[in-house]
């Protein structure tokens, strides 16, 4: 996507670590990214109407899945060779904190397996779960000299600034708690189906005509039918509630994480040839947000799993009430 992907430069910029090589490097955007985008809306209905059934969500949704992991496996391609030479030599470990090192060590047992194609995958979850943030001053490849160039440090501090204006960590353990999961999502879905099917079972019986010439026993269809009605709204307010409840969250982290996005891209814009060794500080943000909107993107798809389902039960509903009004009509 235009100018989605950033070529990152990391510089050696700290003495005992061997930096990665230079090259090239376009400052990355996340604008494109936010334009194209799919959001669901404020209601399931509403999700449905725009969407349609959820392989056309997932469909438009593919290719902001591959910007994300397109962007985060080339801005984690140098730190692989850096990562590579640490465990050839581990004399290039001096001077670096306790976390990286473990860094290094997690990386050294959670490679193993994989082949050279895929060794990248390793490392990538290793960032994720295991990297300090870039205030910590914890990462070799995001210090930056108090001697360096006065524009340098101007951005530096802004990086900073942005980076503690969100909390990864609660971010982290509710995007967890929000993304879909197997199994029944919702208690109360459950407690009103058990009780419908209880009810249901309570109703008396009537011989109807069910086709042409066959009669069978089934339950009255015009209490039949005002069961139905009064358990499609007990059914359409469980599922909007539970719809509204993860669309709220990710509406809000939303809002919070494309304001940061935004910044960063304006940080980048300031960044030019001869400030290169902001560059990898840049980058290791850029990639911790890239991480964060993968988890809210694995939340946008639960709000799509939930406006389907829903759509999905409101056309059993019609459908069972439809027939329901059949066998009333031939009980006449």
């Amino acid at each position: 996507m235009q100018k989605g992907l950033f070529y990152i430069v990391i510089l050696l910029i700290i003495t005992h670590v061997n930096g990665v090589q230079a090259q090239e490097a376009d400052a990355i955007r996340f604008a494109g990214f936010l334009e194209q985008l799919p959001k669901p809306l404020a209601t399931y209905k509403e999700t449905i109407e725009a969407y349609g059934t959820f392989d056309q969500m997932d469909k438009v949704m593919g290719a902001a899945s591959k910007e994300m992991d397109a962007s985060l496996t080339l801005l984690y391609t140098p730190l692989l060779d850096l990562f590579k030479k640490r465990l050839a030599d581990k004399s290039q470990l001096t001077g670096l904190s306790k976390e990286e090192r473990d860094m290094v060590e997690a990386f050294r047992h959670g490679s193993i397996g994989f082949d050279e194609n895929n060794i990248i995958s390793a490392l990538r979850y290793v960032m994720d779960q295991n990297r300090p943030l870039i205030s910590s001053g914890k990462l070799s490849w995001t210090k930056i000299s108090p001697a360096a160039p006065a524009a340098v440090l101007k951005l530096y501090q802004q990086i900073k600034e942005v980076e503690g204006q969100f909390d990864w960590i609660v971010f982290t353990k509710q995007a967890e708690n929000y993304r879909p999961k197997f199994g029944p999502s919702d208690g109360r879905l459950s407690e009103i189906s058990d009780k419908f099917s209880e009810d249901l079972k309570k109703l008396p019986k009537k011989k109807i005509e069910i086709m042409d010439g066959v009669y069978d026993d089934v339950e009255d269809p015009e209490k039949a039918i005002a069961l139905l009605e009064k358990y499609k709204t007990d059914w359409q307010q469980a599922f909007e509630r539970m719809y509204t409840t993860r669309y709220q969250w990710w509406s809000l982290q939303y809002a919070k994480l494309s304001a940061m996005s935004k910044r960063i891209d304006a940080i980048a814009a300031q960044t030019n040839a001869t400030e290169g060794a902001i560059l990898p500080v840049i980058a290791d943000l850029q990639a911790r947000t890239w991480e964060a909107w993968q988890r809210l993107y694995l939340v946008e798809q639960g709000i799509f799993i939930d406006a389907t389902v829903a759509a999905s039960a409101d056309m059993q509903v019609e459908g069972s009430l439809a027939i329901y009004r059949k066998y009333k009509e031939n009980s006449k």
